[in-house]
């Protein structure tokens, strides 16, 4: 996870000695010699101690360590668990045309979408009961009417503590639909979907820096505040960009995730004394609790071929991705 990615040398959390949180604020204490797993350098990848390490090794571990206890030890408010919600079914999911004449950000739920919100609020209180909670959700209106819908159980929108969030909106399509969107939605498959930058709008690449910034608001939020629930209504391209950014996996996976029902619940929990979050289910609308993060496809896309770095392999020549 990102707590523990910010040193070139130090790459896994073993170095960190005990830590403990839970309800209350948690103390981070580092022990030494610790055993690390090394990203590069002379061991290759070799689990050593710090005896074992050349000087200048010791010194660059011991200040990646250091980097890295120090933001743990303000890590101390980290909820006990993170709920990201898709939206409800939107007049968009359901008329895709709309967009031609209605910004994106200005669609409503529709009847079923409404019905979506209201299940998903009493299954998220269903998990959380009387804890103490924070949503944050995307300005569009299709996700404060979400909201709406699964605040019910408490009171309504008026009687939580919520607040908005531009960096967790939709990802940008541009402005007004244009008529030819078919064809540019034939170019995105063509081009690669994640690194596919609508005109005048963004690509998920872009969502997953929107992400970027997002979890490190989150960072600070938690050197101050704690709630043990946080609860993020948002899309379904920037809960999966967000997961990626959270966890570190890689662009690959973005083309095997099945497609997020709307109104599903992903729930990342912390396992007893733990700092890291790890997908603990997921929970659509009318459906059961499926164990681990966002279910992948069957059989997802083959990856492209690359050069393994050793010489007497045949060259590999890109080919046109545009038909003739």
């Amino acid at each position: 996870q990102d707590s523990f990615f910010f040193s070139p040398v130090a790459r896994h959390p073993a170095c960190l000695g005990g830590l403990v949180m839970g309800a209350s604020p948690c103390q981070v204490q580092v022990e030494s010699p610790c055993e690390v797993q090394l990203s590069n350098g002379p061991t290759n990848g070799a689990e050593v101690t710090l005896a074992e390490l050349p000087m200048e090794l010791d010194m660059e571990l011991n200040m990646g360590r250091q980097k890295t206890a120090a933001f743990l030890a303000k890590q101390i408010f980290r909820p006990k668990r993170i709920v990201l919600i898709r939206h409800g079914e939107s007049e968009g999911n359901k008329n895709r045309k709309i967009t031609q004449e209605v910004p994106d950000h200005m669609l409503h739920l529709t009847d079923k979408g409404r019905e979506q919100a209201l299940q998903a609020g009493e299954n998220l209180k269903s998990i959380i009961g009387d804890e103490s909670v924070e949503f944050v959700t995307s300005p569009y209106n299709r996700a404060v009417e979400t909201l709406c819908g699964v605040s019910r159980p408490w009171g309504g929108k008026d009687k939580i503590d919520w607040n908005e969030d531009v960096y967790i909106r939709e990802q940008d399509f541009g402005n007004f639909d244009k008529p030819d969107m078919r064809e540019v939605h034939k170019e995105k498959n063509l081009f690669g979907k994640f690194y596919y930058r609508f005109p005048e709008g963004e690509s998920p690449a872009d969502l997953y820096m929107r992400a970027g910034l997002f979890l490190e608001s989150l960072y600070r939020k938690w050197e101050s505040k704690y709630t043990e629930n946080l609860v993020i209504v948002s899309h379904e391209l920037f809960i999966l960009v967000f997961l990626m950014r959270m966890f570190r996996w890689p662009v690959k996976d973005f083309y095997a995730f099945e497609d997020l029902k709307n109104c599903t619940l992903v729930v990342l929990e912390r396992e007893g004394t733990s700092i890291k979050f790890e997908p603990a289910y997921t929970w659509a609308p009318e459906g059961e609790k499926v164990p681990g993060g966002i279910p992948r496809k069957p059989h997802p896309p083959e990856e492209e071929e690359l050069w393994d770095g050793r010489p007497e392999r045949p060259m590999i020549q890109s080919l046109s991705r545009k038909p003739k």
